[in-house]
């Protein structure tokens, strides 16, 4: 299975799209070459890899920008 994670960001006020990301990924359960076995379990593991990994991403390229200054 794969799994596609579309972010953009909005200008509150006139809703403009200020950036837009998409990212795709395959997951990496299985490791049997084309044959892999599913089930409930393993696409819920793989979906909080994918989730926990662009989390991360977001969280260092927010970093990048540092703290709001005031």
């Amino acid at each position: 299975g794969e799994a596609t994670l579309v972010l953009e960001l909005r200008d509150s006020i006139t809703e403009a799209v200020l950036a837009r990301a998409v990212d795709r990924r395959a997951a990496e359960s299985g490791g049997f070459g084309d044959l892999s076995l599913s089930s409930r379990v393993t696409n819920q593991a793989d979906a909080a890899r994918m989730v926990r990994y662009w989390a991360r991403l977001l969280r260092e390229h927010l970093d990048e920008y540092g703290a709001p200054k005031e």
